[in-house]
């Protein structure tokens, strides 16, 4: 049985409500597109950020 299979098959015997708590998670594991500020003080406001967090 494929991992999707036993997903699935986990999947079907849960809750409506901790379905949706798995599909939650799911959803913050996904990758997120990379921010790009729109303004010239968005970018320059982002810069400072990114110095800050590294």
């Amino acid at each position: 049985m494929s991992k999707e299979e036993q997903l699935l098959e986990c999947w079907r015997e849960l809750s409506p409500e901790a379905q949706e708590q798995v599909l939650q998670l799911a959803q913050s594991l996904k990758p997120q597109p990379e921010f790009v500020p729109q303004t010239p003080l968005g970018k320059k406001l982002w810069e400072i950020r990114q110095r800050i967090v590294a």
